[in-house]
């Protein structure tokens, strides 16, 4: 499928604020089922400065910084790419997960040293016995890591409610799921829940949304001493046939991706309970919200920051 992705984002200030600096991360990924043939961003007033480079994980990311007075900024990402469908993976015929967990905390090959990355507790994440227990009666001894993984989404999808005003991972964050963006000052390490393991607040009350889910998924598996990653990126809205599509329908979202061992690694939606398809467009993948959110940023200024996104992504062919 070729897509024309247009992803907008805007922050209004209640008063001119000086000098903003910001983080972001709006370039879809290059992969084997992704292709980008053509990536434009633009962002008014125009920054006095930006970089674009990218990290540890692959992820292209773009430092901007404006340095004069300011009431609103506007970000515009235009991609033009193709996706194509994941070659199908036969869930029982991947390698047993507990098998699996023995060479990921043994083997020293390049590959299984990578995906240890994604075990180890992060800011957001912290695996422990509470999230284990949840995710075992799915993981039962032999059972093949992708069977297992699939049958645990569908547990999750059936035992959680999905709701877009309940967002503890992104409480924690800031204002927007995938925008925090923050005036300057002092912060003491608890204040920024450093502390505190959100993913287990999402297992007490059992709802969220896209965000939250990903990461008691990524949570339930990493506590098993499973890997597995977080993914930001769109999804893709399909209309019923014969309907207009009206524009700005889609959405950013947010899923996880597990280390298969052999396989490589399989991207699972626990939000809608599937396997990714092309309607997934992913842009970034890290340890944790911190790590993909779409835009990270401080500005200086006495003032309130409101913030508005909007995604489309028609379908060219």
């Amino acid at each position: 499928m070729n897509y024309k992705v247009t992803h907008c984002i805007k922050y209004m200030y209640s008063a001119p604020v000086s000098i903003c600096h910001n983080l972001l991360r709006v370039h879809p990924r290059q992969t084997h089922t992704q292709i980008v043939e053509n990536h434009q961003l633009t962002i008014h007033p125009t920054p006095d400065e930006m970089q674009q480079y990218q990290d540890c994980f692959g992820n292209r990311l773009c430092y901007s910084e404006i340095s004069k007075p300011h009431e609103t900024m506007s970000i515009s990402a235009e991609s033009q790419l193709q996706v194509a469908q994941v070659t199908t993976i036969e869930p029982h015929l991947t390698e047993p997960w507990d098998q699996l967990t023995s060479r990921l905390a043994s083997e020293l090959s390049p590959v299984v040293l990578n995906a240890c990355q994604f075990i180890s507790a992060s800011r957001i994440i912290k695996p422990n016995a509470r999230l284990a227990e949840y995710a075992r009666p799915s993981f039962t001894a032999g059972k093949p890591i992708l069977e297992a993984a699939v049958e645990f989404a569908s547990r999750l999808f059936d035992d959680f409610s999905y709701d877009a005003s309940a967002s503890t991972v992104s409480q924690d964050l800031g204002p927007s799921e995938l925008l925090p963006h923050r005036r300057v000052r002092r912060v003491q390490p608890d204040s920024l829940g450093l502390a505190v393991n959100v993913v287990d607040d999402v297992l007490t009350h059992r709802l969220g949304k896209a965000a939250d889910l990903a990461h008691l998924y990524i949570g339930c598996l990493r506590s098993l001493g499973l890997a597995a990653r977080c993914v930001s990126g769109y999804l893709r809205t399909v209309t019923p046939p014969g309907t207009t599509r009206p524009a700005g329908l889609d959405s950013t979202h947010m899923w996880a991706s597990v280390f298969c061992g052999a396989d490589g690694w399989v991207d699972i939606d626990p939000t809608i309970n599937a396997i990714t398809s092309f309607d997934h467009i992913a842009v970034a993948w890290g340890r944790d919200f911190d790590e993909v959110c779409a835009m990270n940023g401080v500005f200086i200024g006495n003032a309130q920051a409101t913030s508005s996104v909007t995604v489309d992504i028609s379908s060219e062919g």
